[in-house]
């Protein structure tokens, strides 16, 4: 038998700030999500442990899949714009089962591993990794030998990973920003090094057509570069607002404009819950947010509720579904789309829907415009590299094809013959006045 145990990641805390009846309705939220996950995994609730639960599957890898599920639906549970943090233990083996209720040592293995387990993390046994292998929807981070209390020799642990997430845009990965750290803001930083998408900021930029005074919210405001841009034309009679999930992000920015001695009010939060009064801002600013956390909708919907009327929203956006790349193997190249396409990115064609998200959220004067970005080199290599290297991690390419066509696109890029290009999405609406 394969046992799963769950838990809510500072679930004390959240009864503190929410109380009782606040803090009911999350958990509601919340084991709705999980049993949804169970269902569709086979699995069986033993029982509910107030913060969590412990369930048991009869196949290993269901239990994996159910985990990765669990993990991916437990985020659309937020309290105060951050997502409601779940950590899992699993283990397989010898269980008796006693009434309504499991033991043995697999039992008592996975609720140590879940007491272990950081936040957004799944533990499983050395065993469960054998069992599970390449039949499962997961990639196993060896995490090496832990004790475990009440055992005798240390247990073989690996965290279990999204072959999605694993594959997927660092940026949506929020809980592993720290780690990134300096290459999260590098690589942010090379992108907006790029004329092409200074060409598209600008553009940006006119739409929004900031005025001293103005207080302007930049939801998804990264590092923070076009935010003190803004702050620099609003004056210190104006209002510059960033919003970003990632600490990291915001820290990064809060650094920036000290340097720069300008002025940023600067909230970690979710885009989506940013905690801004009704009515706040002159005007919104959301550049590539949706192809990473999609629901255009209520990023637009928040957008819209903390924009006065007459305001301005503007939003920007890649569409993976344009990527051009040139040289390399043909049938490889289509693989590479195929997979931006369906996996990675939350909203892939993101480019191409804002124009009718901004109409179906009931914003005036909807116009939008194209524009291509050519990518260069970083650091030597094509700026997709890290997508490539994810690519042979899904097992979707070989490590030697992925070589070549990093070697391949290198070299064409020295002669000027190397194309790495895709179109963005300029979106400028009203909110109205009536």
């Amino acid at each position: 038998m394969t046992v799963l145990f769950s838990d809510v990641v500072g679930s004390t805390d959240l009864l503190r700030r929410l109380g009782e009846r606040g803090w009911d309705d999350v958990r509601r939220q919340h084991f709705s999500v999980l049993r949804k996950a169970l269902a569709e995994h086979e699995g069986t609730e033993v029982k509910n442990t107030g913060d969590g639960l412990m369930a048991v599957f009869g196949s290993a890898v269901n239990a994996v899949d159910c985990a990765i599920r669990m993990q991916q639906e437990a985020r659309r549970v937020v309290v105060a714009g951050t997502p409601v943090g779940l950590r899992i233990g699993i283990a397989t083996g010898e269980a008796t089962r006693d009434q309504a209720d499991w033991f043995g040592t697999p039992v008592v293995e996975a609720a140590r591993l879940c007491a272990l387990a950081g936040t957004n993390e799944s533990w499983a046994t050395g065993l469960v990794q054998v069992l599970a292998g390449s039949q499962a929807k997961a990639r196993f981070v060896g995490i090496g030998p832990q004790p475990l209390k009440g055992f005798d020799q240390p247990v073989e642990v690996f965290n279990i990973e999204s072959l999605e997430g694993s594959r997927g845009s660092m940026f949506a990965q929020v809980e592993r920003h720290e780690q990134l750290g300096g290459r999260l803001v590098a690589y942010s930083d090379y992108w907006e090094s790029l004329p092409s998408l200074q060409k598209m900021q600008a553009g940006m930029f006119a739409e929004l057509a900031p005025l001293p005074g103005d207080v302007i919210c930049d939801i998804g405001c990264g590092p923070g570069s076009e935010l003190i841009r803004i702050a620099r034309i609003i004056g210190p009679e104006g209002h510059a607002i960033g919003v970003d999930p990632s600490t990291t992000m915001i820290e990064e920015a809060r650094d920036r404009a000290q340097r720069e001695d300008v002025a940023l009010e600067l909230l970690t939060r979710d885009g989506r819950d940013t905690g801004l009064p009704s009515d706040r801002c002159n005007a919104v600013r959301i550049e590539r947010v949706v192809q990473h956390l999609g629901d255009a909708p209520a990023l637009l919907a928040e957008a819209k509720r903390i924009t006065r009327p007459g305001g301005r929203i503007v939003i920007a956006d890649t569409d993976w579904g344009s990527l051009m790349i040139h040289p390399g193997d043909r049938d490889l190249i289509r693989r590479f789309r195929a997979a931006l396409e369906t996996g990675p990115m939350a909203e892939p064609w993101a480019g191409r829907i804002l124009h009718d998200a901004m109409v179906a959220t009931g914003l005036a004067d909807v116009t939008s415009r194209m524009y291509p970005i050519n990518a260069g080199l970083d650091a030597g290599r094509p700026p997709l590299a890290v997508n490539f290297d994810q690519f042979v991690e899904a097992r979707l390419a070989t490590r030697s094809e992925i070589d070549d066509l990093v070697a391949g696109l290198a070299a064409a890029f020295e002669r000027g013959g190397a194309v790495v290009a895709f179109t963005m999405f300029v979106a400028s609406g009203r909110v109205p006045t009536e």
